[in-house]
């Protein structure tokens, strides 16, 4: 195992074998998020097994990964073991229908013995609010609502087994485990683990749910279903009188989140991410619209995504009738009470869509998110017959030849940027401008290995209401100097810097702009400068963590990347550099190849990226003793006079965290849109960050 893993990141890192150590650090190795990304999907390819990076960095050698993959890969087939006892009350293991052991393997082909009754599917394609749906259903008294089952395509556990993996699609049937039987994680994994010795056929594990659920419907939902019609089909196989609700939503609203959460990776697809996306979203929807017309009409319900979302109530009211339960209102709370959206584990990834903790309740404005979104093609002809059978208008598609012509007309007016350097305390800083020198300056900050330039379509948008945009490729980023041999990058430093270009501009205050890092730095300038900033607007700003001692194992790597620094991966050439972006960071293969030319500089053997890989370990990188806590940064914030805008993005892991302004004084914008804003809704953000520019 480990000659494979260093045959493996030699191949993502594009490095020799000998340069790869057992036992040094992955992150010393040159391991950074995108190799992370691609190693995960090289283990997908190579051996059928999903990994998260995160299990990367908690086994940051290769030695300690082998280790833990390999146990991994025995998990997938596991040695007998003894059954787990059950409560009295209830079943220990499902008891199976009586089926002939020379039966063949797909149901299709073999009579239900006995039929099961009364259950309720939720049919839709992924990404499409069903985890939403599921939840608010979960409410309800007289519904037994679990995560995602993934059962209902397999004959057996132990063919599920071999299909899910260890990937964390198999917790959903040990956490509706534990729920059922108020079991905690250890003993509904060895409940199912005696359910897998014995191969329970999947209709005994579906009876046994029902039997523990008692008077309450069973509503089973999971997205995978709709990825075959006779997957659908043996629902009718297996249960009597099944009910199916059927939910959709717009494609573009669908392919921009499947892409956004790199679906394609989850599973392995190496195809193009809105391609693979647009043709998971007709194939489902196709295949439930064919399966639902051999339905009677009194067991098929339809829900709109986006009257869900506009009209909960009304909707719901439908849905609880269709499915024949009262209404309650418990159902439009979903994040009130007891709903299975946890995971199996503490540190368990939540179970179903990893957007729905992002949210505090249903958001009406999702309903309209899809106007919004510009896919970097339009849809092929399957997806748009799809679309015209679900109700759904295309406006691109409708007017891509008059859009063609707006765009062609605003590249003929783009301006800038140009580009120029400054000398600060010895280091040297690239500044990128658009617009007239005679027009009023805002200043732009990005965030953390991000680069100036990536400010290019908000500045477009400025500069079109007569400002003049000014950012600085941060130090140690783009095109400005590195800190040299036995240096650190600290966060007065970057705020020092930004002290220095403002002396450049005169005495006049200006607005100051910042995104993530970029945004914690220019609120630590406007509170020592109060003086200088007219307006601040703060991007996705992120709260540091609140800093604990730092353990001996830490210090001890962090010793060894001082003493042994490390580099980047080469690239043969800028082509497979903007493949990299262009895969890791969704970016459209048109902005992913002007970000390569601009992030990478030539080496020995190809390309590299020119940021400084310091800034990737907190050995490089340190906020030193100022705003180097939430509490601190809330309290220098608290001083800033000037009007602040704080603007986040509805998507954004960002939006759960506490408040990083003061109550008093700070408007509060919330776009659609994710981290990147400025890459996601540059339209939007522009048109928030204009407002609150002085008059």
């Amino acid at each position: 195992m480990k000659a494979f893993l260093v045959d493996c990141f030699a191949a993502v890192m594009r490095t020799e074998r000998s340069a790869l150590s057992d036992d040094r650090s992955l992150v010393e190795l040159g391991m950074d998020s995108l190799i992370a990304a691609e190693v995960t999907t090289y283990l997908q390819r190579e051996l059928d097994l999903t990994l998260y990076p995160r299990e990367l960095y908690d086994h940051p050698s290769i030695a300690a990964l082998s280790s833990y993959v390999a146990s991994e890969l025995d998990r997938m087939h596991p040695a007998p073991s003894a059954p787990t006892a059950g409560r009295s009350s209830e079943p220990a293991t499902p008891a199976a229908p009586a089926v002939a052991p020379d039966a063949p393997v797909r149901p299709a082909a073999r009579p239900a013995v006995e039929r099961l009754p009364g259950i309720a599917f939720i049919l839709s394609s992924p990404r499409a609010g069903s985890t939403l749906l599921r939840v608010m259903l979960a409410g309800h008294p007289a519904l037994f609502c679990p995560p995602e089952l993934h059962l209902l395509r397999f004959d057996t556990l132990r063919e599920r087994q071999r299909a899910l993996g260890t990937s964390y699609l198999g917790e959903g049937l040990i956490r509706t485990v534990m729920e059922l039987a108020q079991l905690d994680a250890a003993g509904a994994q060895g409940r199912v683990a005696a359910w897998l010795d014995e191969d329970a056929a999947i209709q005994a594990v579906y009876a046994w749910l029902q039997a523990l659920a008692g008077a309450r419907l069973l509503v089973d939902k999971s997205p995978s279903y709709a990825s075959r019609l006779d997957t659908l089909e043996r629902a009718e196989q297996l249960f009597d009188g099944a009910r199916y609700v059927f939910l959709h939503r717009h494609p573009y609203a669908v392919i921009e989140s499947f892409v956004r959460k790199r679906m394609n990776r989850l599973v392995g697809a190496d195809a193009d991410p809105h391609v693979f996306a647009e043709q998971v979203w007709a194939t489902s929807n196709d295949n439930i619209l064919a399966f639902l017309e051999r339905i009677p009409p009194d067991r098929a319900h339809r829900i709109r995504y986006e009257e869900l979302a506009r009209e909960p109530e009304r909707v719901m009211r439908a849905t609880c009738d269709f499915l024949r339960v009262a209404y309650d209102p418990a159902v439009l709370s979903p994040y009130s009470g007891n709903r299975m959206t946890d995971g199996v584990h503490h540190q368990s990834v939540a179970i179903g869509d990893p957007d729905f903790l992002h949210h505090t309740g249903v958001d009406s404005h999702l309903a309209e998110v899809w106007r919004d979104i510009r896919l970097p093609r339009a849809l092929g002809e399957p997806a748009r017959r799809t679309a015209a059978a679900l109700g759904y208008e295309l406006p691109v598609e409708a007017s891509a030849a008059r859009a063609h012509t707006v765009e062609a007309r605003a590249a003929s007016q783009r301006h800038g940027p140009r580009e120029s350097f400054v000398d600060v305390r010895g280091l040297r800083l690239c500044v990128l401008t658009w617009g007239s020198d005679d027009a009023p300056p805002v200043v732009c900050l990005h965030g953390i290995l991000d680069h100036a330039a990536a400010m290019d379509e908000i500045a477009q948008r400025l500069v079109r209401r007569g400002v003049r945009v000014i950012a600085p490729d941060l130090r140690g980023h783009g095109r400005s100097g590195h800190v040299g041999a036995g240096g650190s990058y600290h966060l007065v430093d970057f705020v020092a810097d930004v002290d220095a270009l403002a002396r450049t501009l005169g005495p006049a205050p200006f607005p100051l702009v910042g995104h993530s890092l970029g945004a914690v730095i220019a609120g630590l300038f406007a509170a020592a400068r109060p003086g200088r900033i007219s307006s601040l607007v703060l991007v996705e700003i992120a709260l540091p963590a609140d800093e604990r001692p730092v353990a001996a194992g830490r210090l001890t790597t962090h010793l060894d990347h001082l003493a042994s620094p490390h580099g980047h991966p080469v690239f043969p050439d800028l082509a497979a550099a903007a493949e990299r972006l262009h895969t890791i960071m969704a970016m459209p293969p048109d902005q992913a190849a002007v970000a390569a030319r601009r992030l990478t500089e030539p080496c020995d053997g190809g390309l590299r990226w020119r940021w400084d890989p310091r800034l990737t370990t907190r050995a490089g990188l340190s906020l030193g003793d100022v705003g180097s806590s939430a509490d601190q940064l809330r309290e220098l914030l608290g001083r800033v006079r000037c009007p602040v805008t704080w603007i986040h993005g509805d998507r954004s892991d960002l939006r759960r965290t506490a408040r990083p302004v003061p109550d008093d004084g700070a408007r509060e914008v919330v776009i659609r849109g994710g981290h990147n804003l400025h890459l996601e809704s540059p339209d939007e953000l522009a048109e928030v960050i204009a407002s609150a520019l002085p008059a």
